[in-house]
């Protein structure tokens, strides 16, 4: 299929749709956007050292999985966080990384996910501040133009900026 076909993406969605079974084979969490697979593992505070291996060996049959039809997980590309309640984050202070795929991953205080900034207490702030931070960027840029357009205009682009 060339890329950017308009079933390119139908037809990868469906080639890559079995891999549900193998991430449902070991009962983890998962989500799949387009080309994008997250995997979650729920660990239990009390007992840090499983979760880790359990993790490692469901990456492992996902990785093989994908391997089986000539596909690629790129271990490299993958991130991994922890997420809990600041008690919950000191229990696992001493895992300092994770293994993805053959490929040891160190865990993030926060990563983008489908564009949103998650923090390892699920707090928006990193996200708030980011989308401040361009929604800031492209108003200041108006004032280049801001003197070729009416009052109402530049009301309407403003808003349209800070609404998207």
């Amino acid at each position: 299929m060339p890329q950017g076909a308009v079933l390119g993406s139908l037809l990868f969605t469906a080639y890559v749709a079995p891999i549900v079974d193998a991430i449902e084979s070991f009962g983890m969490s998962y989500r799949q956007f387009a080309d994008d697979t997250q995997l979650y593992v729920e660990m239990d505070a009390s007992n840090t050292t499983a979760a880790p291996s359990r993790q490692s060996n469901y990456t492992d049959a996902v990785r093989r999985w994908f391997l089986d039809n000539d596909l690629l997980l790129n271990g490299d590309k993958s991130e991994a966080i922890v997420i809990g309640t600041t008690a919950q984050l000191k229990s696992v202070a001493a895992m300092k990384a994770v293994t993805v795929a053959g490929t040891s991953l160190s865990l993030s205080h926060e990563l983008k996910s489908l564009g949103v900034t998650l923090d390892n207490h699920l707090r928006f702030d990193s996200h708030v501040r980011a989308v401040a931070k361009v929604c800031t960027f492209h108003t200041r840029t108006q004032r280049n133009v801001r003197h070729m357009l009416s009052t109402e205009r530049a009301i309407t682009i403003g808003c349209s900026i800070v609404a998207s």
